[in-house]
């Protein structure tokens, strides 16, 4: 009975499943595009896209079920060199007395920087990289008890991402 409890009390939250299923299903939507021109990805199936939301700096914000959300900001920058990235990436983590789980890793084959960490009510996956004088940033959030069970379907969602180069700095 006690095996049964414990079980019982790790299932995820009721629906959560099709939730999780339908953000790999919906992999063959189209691409949303950011206005700006520095990205775009498949978006999350069924989270309400919002571009530019007031009183952020994210270009693209995605809230989805259960107090999920994907926020995705990218903006020029004057260094692209990826140790510098590192380096602005420690002092935030320094000024905010927070541990965040601080790695390099490759994403979408690059090398990037990812962290995770617990805010509040909220576990957060960070993922950034520069590429091209764009600093590309994406954030995952969910409550807790949710984030490693929905992480897998979102790192999904998260590999359609592709950085773009904005008409404006194309060459002729």
């Amino acid at each position: 009975l006690n095996a049964r409890a414990s079980v019982r009390e790790k299932a995820p939250v009721e629906g959560s499943e099709t939730h999780r299923q339908n953000l790999i299903l919906g992999l063959t939507q189209p691409r949303a595009r950011d206005a700006s021109g520095f990205f775009s990805l498949v978006p999350p199936m069924g989270w309400r896209k919002s571009e530019y939301p007031e009183g952020t700096s994210y270009n693209m914000v995605f809230v989805g079920p259960q107090k999920m959300d994907l926020m995705i900001q990218a903006s020029p920058v004057t260094n692209s060199l990826f140790s510098d990235l590192i380096k602005r990436i420690w002092a935030q983590e320094k000024a905010m007395s927070a541990d965040m789980h601080i790695e390099t890793v490759t994403f979408i084959s690059r090398p990037a920087v990812r962290r995770t960490v617990r805010l509040y009510t909220q576990k957060l996956l960070l993922l950034d990289f520069v590429e091209q004088g764009v600093a590309h940033h994406i954030q995952f959030s969910a409550p807790p008890e949710m984030f490693d069970y929905y992480l897998p379907a979102v790192m999904q969602v998260l590999e359609t991402y592709q950085p773009e180069v904005p008409p404006a700095a194309k060459t002729p």
